[in-house]
């Protein structure tokens, strides 16, 4: 359990300069959409915190979506 007084961190990620549309076997990056509500999307994260006081998806940079982060989906969205 991390401190729960903790309001705001910083998450170290890498990610696709664009989203691919048709992309084979390629690494299962995280995508967060600034555009949509803060408040409509919910992510289950297990992060390891970086020397540097940023923190990182548990098992690494290489495909994050395969249970490090998680998108909740509630109903529709």
């Amino acid at each position: 359990m991390g401190d729960v007084a903790l309001e705001q961190f910083t998450l170290h990620h890498y990610r696709e300069a664009q989203i691919p549309s048709n992309e084979v076997n390629g690494p299962g990056l995280v995508h967060f959409d600034p555009v949509t509500p803060k408040l409509l999307v919910q992510y289950l994260l297990f992060l390891v915190r970086e020397p540097d006081g940023r923190y990182a998806p548990v098992g690494g940079q290489t495909d994050p979506d395969m249970g490090s982060i998680s998108r909740i989906s509630f109903g529709s969205n």
